[in-house]
């Protein structure tokens, strides 16, 4: 029923975490994607590259996921619905930044807002229709 301007989407622990092929993830986000613009084909997207995890086992090819988003993002990228990368992975501690390994704790938290921010503001700017940006002091 909701017709959103704009979309942020990190998803694909869970697939890794139930043994769910890199593939069938990139494709289902793909999937998402254009779900969401047969409900507003002007929407615009960022796609994360998720966050990594210490907890190890399927999470750890999370890496592998990661490198296959960039592509979609092209491949998926219109002028009338832009779709955006965000790196979440970089930077992002999974020992420091989560309180299980995996869940980001409040300083993961922060470092995930300001790259959404990031990248949400920067897009904005270039599509200034709607958009007035917020002033942090």
């Amino acid at each position: 029923a909701a017709a959103p301007d704009v979309v942020l989407i990190h998803l694909g622990h869970n697939d890794l975490w139930y043994s769910q092929s890199i593939e069938s993830t990139i494709s289902e986000l793909g999937q998402i994607i254009d779900r969401l613009r047969a409900v507003n084909p002007r929407v615009k997207v960022l796609l994360a590259q998720i966050i990594p995890s210490a907890y190890g086992g399927e999470l750890d090819r999370t890496p592998l996921l990661n490198a296959r988003i960039p592509g979609l993002v092209t491949s998926k990228n219109t002028a009338l619905s832009p779709v955006r990368l965000v790196d979440q992975y970089t930077g992002f501690d999974p020992v420091a930044d989560t309180v299980n390994l995996v869940h980001p704790d409040e300083s993961g938290e922060k470092k995930i807002a300001a790259r959404w921010f990031e990248v949400f503001d920067r897009l904005m700017r270039q599509n200034q229709s709607f958009y007035l940006p917020v002033i942090h002091r």
